[in-house]
This record gives structure tokens, sequence and C-alpha cells, in this order.
């Protein structure tokens, strides 16, 4: 069962609805708001919570944190993870920036699991 300790959070303005966007990766856009991270994007952390546009979006920025997981199949704890489109979690593959590491498995799209958020600027696979 996933869970979070020991998190720095900071707060942004959601750049857009992302009422169903929690435990996703984030990252900053040109306006300093949060929006969810591209495929293959440099995250600043994961969102922790579901603001709609304009509200408080609290974002970890390091520590251990849920993860939503996209469709990227089997997910063993200790792999690292990059982003997906819709700042969905998946394996880092080549040319990903990798943002975090699983401490739990993933067997199926749309797991919500355990990761340690090792940070926006993490060196590309």
């Amino acid at each position: 069962m996933a869970w979070s300790e020991n998190q720095m959070t900071i707060s942004l303005t959601a750049a857009a609805d992302l009422s169903s966007s929690q435990y996703r990766f984030v990252t900053v856009d040109g306006d300093g708001k949060a929006a969810l991270t591209a495929d293959d994007g440099n995250p600043i952390g994961i969102l922790q919570n579901d603001p709609t546009a304009g509200q408080a979006a609290t974002v970890c920025i390091s520590g251990v944190s849920k993860l939503y997981i996209g469709t990227t199949g089997a997910l063993d704890s200790g792999s690292q993870v990059s982003s997906q489109a819709s700042g969905a979690g998946k394996i880092a593959d080549s040319g990903s920036v990798r943002a975090a590491i699983a401490l739990e498995d993933s067997t199926a799209n749309g797991d919500i699991i355990s990761v340690v958020f090792t940070g926006a600027n993490s060196t590309t696979v």
C-alpha cells in the first residue's frame, strides 16, 4: 500500500484544472504556475492535492510521495521513474529525466505507488 512521509512541499498556483491529477509529476510553466509534466519532461515535484485552475497546488519537492503510474507495464521497486504524458510515472527510458525511484512494484496501469522524489534536473538515461 502506497505511503508518503518526510516531505518538503511548496505551494504554487495551478495553471489549469488539476482536480483529477493528484500524485502526478508537475513542472513550472512560463507564468510560474504548476502544470502537468510532459513526456520525458523535467518535473519540479509531485502534486499532493487536487486543485482547480487558480487554486493552490501543493507540490512535494523532496521526500517520499505517492505517484500515479501510467501505461508503463511492470515497474519493479528500485526502478528509476520518469514522466509520461500528463505527468504520469513510467519506467525511465533513453532520453528521459530520472525524477524518482520506485519503492514498490507496479503491476498495472493506473497503480499508485510510493517513490522517492529525487528532484528536478536529475540526469537523463
